[in-house]
């Protein structure tokens, strides 16, 4: 049986520069203009900032929530950050299979350095 590895962000958390959950959930209610509520889950949080700002016309049509995505990966791509060891660690065990919680890019970053200026 194949060996699978499951991150979430708690591994993002050991490094203050990276965001975390919270934080990247604070910046996109500024970016759209939201008003951020603490004491909701991540989850709930996400939906009640994008419906919002749906309301408040900031998006339309079929590919709202797409786009209000988009903004949140946008947000969490910074090419000017670099993978941790913790990253780099994880890259070097020996599974074939890595699932994350995580919407930025660092353990494919940390695999192969040139991830950034693919495309």
């Amino acid at each position: 049986m194949p060996n699978a590895l499951f991150v979430g962000n708690g591994l993002n958390r050991c490094y203050p520069t990276l965001h975390s959950w919270g934080g990247m959930l604070e910046s996109l209610a500024e970016r759209l203009g939201v008003s951020g509520n603490k004491n909701a889950s991540f989850t709930m949080e996400f939906e009640r900032i994008a419906n919002i700002a749906l309301k408040k016309g900031r998006f339309s049509g079929d590919q709202a929530f797409r786009r209000i995505k988009t903004c949140v990966v946008s947000s969490m791509l910074n090419p000017k950050s670099q993978p941790q060891v913790l990253h780099r660690c994880l890259m070097e065990l020996p599974v074939k299979e890595i699932l994350t919680t995580n919407y930025d890019y660092m353990l494919e970053y940390a695999w192969d350095p040139g991830f950034f200026s693919v495309g």
